[in-house]
Parts: C-alpha cells; structure tokens; sequence
C-alpha cells in the first residue's frame, strides 16, 4: 500500500531527475518554445503594467540594463509535473477527480508560476539589489507553498472511491 514515505521518496525523484534534465540546454531538450511563450507572456503582463523589456532568444533584456535568462527551469514544467505525480499517487481518489485535479492544477500552477516569473523579472528592473533574493528564495518558496496548498486543498475535497462491494467494509 502507498505511504507518506513512499509518496513523497517518488515525488523527491521526480524532482531531482527532472531538475537535472532541465539544466540541459532547451533546445537540446526542445523547449525553447515552451520557454519563449512563458517570457513572452511575462513581457505582455509587464508591458501592460508600463516596463517595457524586449526578448532575444530565451534573453529579456531592459533598457537600463537588465538583463536574465527564461530558462526551462523557470516554465511551469517542474511543479506542475510534482503536482500532476502527486495526484495521480493519491490512493482513494476517483479516476475523474484526479483528471480534474490534475487539469486545475496545472493552469493553477502555470497562473501562478506567470506571476513569479513576472514578479521576479519586475524586481530585477526595479529593485536590482533584491533581484537574487526574490528570484533565488522568496519567488521559488512561494511558488513551492502556492502549489502544495493546491494540492492538499484538492486532496481534502476529493471523495474516496465507493467499494465495489459495500457489504464487505468492515464496520
């Protein structure tokens, strides 16, 4: 039977194994797509709040010189991924409460990792000194706490699957 021990030894697995792949270059893991639509996304948001950045290849780049890299690290591959494994791992859950779990979380964790993207690259045009501290801890934790409350949350409501044979629970 799953346990928390267990559960949580996979998604830790999942994580390393995919955090090591997504150090590779994107184009060699072909993402660069995925990441130009996530830095064009956070420019359109930042453009629409006055802060005009432009984007050469997986570089955003400000006029008074800031400049970072979306990597494939910053798309909402990663979280999403834990989120979806740790759905799917849950024990009791109906098939279709774990689909719809699944599809919210992920645009849940995709919104939501938008906004970090954007809030990071916001500081680093306005707030350069702050730039390493909100893109290295506070964005990541947040997006970390944000996910797994989506996930405990949809764990809390999701019903536990009916015995194919009521007679036989025990009382």
């Amino acid at each position: 039977m799953w346990d928390i021990g267990y559960c949580a030894a996979v998604l830790l697995a999942i994580f390393a194994g995919l955090r090591l792949v997504l150090e590779w270059p994107a184009h060699d893991l072909h993402l660069a797509a995925l990441n130009a639509a996530t830095a064009d996304a956070a420019l359109a948001w930042l453009a629409a709040a006055g802060v005009s950045l432009v984007r050469e290849g997986p570089l955003v780049m400000h006029a008074q010189g800031f400049v970072t890299e979306v990597h494939p690290t910053c798309t909402a591959l990663l979280p999403a991924a834990l989120l979806v494994a740790a759905i799917a791992m849950h024990r009791s859950a109906r098939p279709g409460q774990k689909l719809a779990g699944m599809l919210l979380g992920v645009a849940v964790v995709a919104f939501v990792n938008q906004c970090r993207l954007v809030g990071v690259i916001w500081v680093g045009v306005h707030a350069p000194d702050l730039f390493p501290a909100v893109h290295g801890w506070l964005a990541p934790a947040s997006l970390v706490a944000l996910t797994t409350a989506y996930g405990l949350a949809w764990a809390r409501t999701a019903r536990p699957m009916a015995s194919p044979c009521p007679s036989l629970v025990q009382r």
